[in-house]
């Protein structure tokens, strides 16, 4: 016996034509010169399923297609009502922040005047001014003079214009960048066989990969744990790379 799956049938030789006609519940459907088709009772059953579930998936298939423009509008709302959520959550925290905001000027340059930082409490304001108009810079000072603390609120500053187009600051000029990438702290990676200092070089490496022109990019403690030399090495480097 075979399966004739065009037909959907079961087919035996003619030859066999007297023993499936005398057998319980097998009905022949077609015959030709050389083979018998038939089908059986629990396979009819199972044919009409099949035609049943097909019918319903195209049935369902049709009203799928006459409210895809519902569907569509419904994510056109969607998107809408997105939108005004996030602008009365900004419009809720600015106001009740207690801190200056400001929407900043679109420019070629980082300015900020009275800048804060929202996750350091009493925040003393800074003041980011480059004297001249260079695309990278370079800030030092001793230890606990507040570095990675303005590192910190400048990426928060340009995530935040990028996102809700203000600043907590006085006034600022920024630019509209095409991405943000940050750099910070120091670990090695034994597993890899990479020192500190190498997998520094690896992550610094992985960023100018990754960026493309206008981009923020921010390196915090560049060259720690490792000999004076080699830091400086690295820090000249990427200012003259930017």
């Amino acid at each position: 016996v075979e399966v004739d799956r065009k037909t959907q049938s079961f087919t035996v030789p003619k030859v066999l034509q007297n023993r499936v006609t005398k057998t319980k519940d097998c009905v022949v459907t077609k015959c030709t010169k050389l083979q018998l088709y038939f089908v059986t009772a629990e396979l009819r059953e199972h044919m009409l399923a099949v035609d049943a579930a097909a019918s319903r998936a195209s049935h369902a298939e049709a009203i799928l297609i006459t409210t895809l423009p519902a569907l569509v509008q419904l994510e056109e709302a969607i998107d809408i009502f997105v939108t005004i959520d996030i602008a009365v959550a900004v419009a809720s925290f600015v106001t009740t922040s207690g801190i200056a905001w400001s929407r900043p000027k679109i420019g070629n340059c980082i300015r900020f005047a009275s800048l804060v930082n929202l996750c350091v409490p009493d925040c003393i304001p800074l003041d980011v001014n480059p004297t001249e108009n260079k695309p990278g810079l370079l800030i030092t000072g001793f230890n606990s003079s507040g570095k990675s603390t303005l590192l910190r609120s400048l990426g928060v500053a340009v995530l935040l214009h990028q996102i809700t187009g203000l600043v907590p600051a006085g006034s600022a000029t920024l630019p509209i960048f095409s991405g943000c990438f940050s750099r910070a702290g120091a670990s090695d990676a034994l597993s890899v066989g990479c020192s500190t200092f190498a997998t520094q070089l690896l992550e610094v490496a992985d960023v100018f990969r990754a960026m493309r022109k206008p981009a923020l990019v921010l390196f915090d403690e560049l060259g720690p744990n490792t000999g004076e030399r080699e830091g400086l090495a690295l820090a000249v480097s990427i200012v003259k790379h930017c």
